[in-house]
């Protein structure tokens, strides 16, 4: 199952999901960020060094998509995590456009491994 409100993300273990990001301006207007990197961040908390999913996420000009894998959720812990998105530019500045939301990975039911 996959949720998002505000932000904020729920999906079960194992499931695979392809969540669309908006960045805007100030002014509401959509970033174009076809000539930038981003990156999704995944900890178990904020101030920890370690992460347990990083994904770059798939660009273009007009859509940024987070795409998750069976492989990428199916070992994760269950827990409420937080994330951010991070978009690197072409002249490598960095920029966290969504910083420190939830995202609570919910328990699996059915074993896809046997």
């Amino acid at each position: 199952m996959l949720k998002v409100t505000n932000n904020q993300i729920y999906l079960t273990r194992g499931d695979t999901a392809d969540i669309e990001i908006d960045i805007t301006n100030e002014d509401g207007i959509a970033y174009d960020s076809s000539h930038d990197s981003i990156f999704f961040r995944l900890k178990s908390q904020a101030a920890s060094t370690y992460i347990l999913l990083e994904k770059q996420l798939s660009v273009t000009e007009d859509t940024v998509i987070l795409q998750l894998s069976e492989e990428d959720t199916c070992n994760l812990p269950i827990i409420k995590a937080r994330y951010e998105i991070e978009v690197v530019t072409s002249n490598n500045a960095h920029y966290t456009v969504i910083e420190n939301e939830l995202f609570e990975i919910g328990p699996e039911l059915e074993n896809h491994n046997g």
